[in-house]
């Protein structure tokens, strides 16, 4: 009785474990994404509380959600191995370092503007090009979202 049993597992085994394997992998690619957007969740609200002790008129010029989110400090977490449990004190460090990495974000922004308004200005311009942050980055920002 055994022996027919053996025969036909073997038989169908060659063609069921490569749709167990695709429909395996399928799964925890789908688990990983909710997975991500669960721990990005909590970095934007996170970020969103940490706006609300901004005042309101600080609030353009500061990076996005999604922005704040790729800063190696939260990325690092919110990429971290499936198997590690993520939660908001995780974040804890990369929120005491989120004004000093803000203050980066804007220098790179200031940097980049800089560079744009050089390339634009003509060959035989000088003098050195003086940048208001709160103003630049707020023409930028416009700039860039096609306003």
């Amino acid at each position: 009785m055994f022996f027919p049993f053996c025969a036909v597992w073997n038989r169908i085994r060659p063609t069921l474990e490569p749709i167990v394997e695709a429909r395996k992998i399928r799964r925890q690619e789908t688990e990983r994404k909710g997975l991500l957007e669960t721990r990005t969740s909590l970095v934007e609200n996170l970020y969103k509380t940490y706006l609300k002790t901004l005042k309101p008129s600080q609030w353009f010029f500061q990076p996005c959600p999604a922005e704040v989110c790729e800063f190696s400090p939260f990325n690092e977490h919110i990429n971290a191995a499936s198997d590690l449990s993520v939660k908001e004190k995780t974040f804890a460090a990369a929120m005491t370092m989120l004004p000093g990495l803000l203050v980066m974000w804007a220098e790179e922004r200031r940097k980049g503007l800089l560079e744009m308004l050089r390339a634009a200005s003509p060959k035989g311009a000088a003098g050195v090009l003086q940048i208001s942050m709160p103003q630049s980055i707020g023409r930028y920002r416009r700039g860039r979202m096609g306003n």
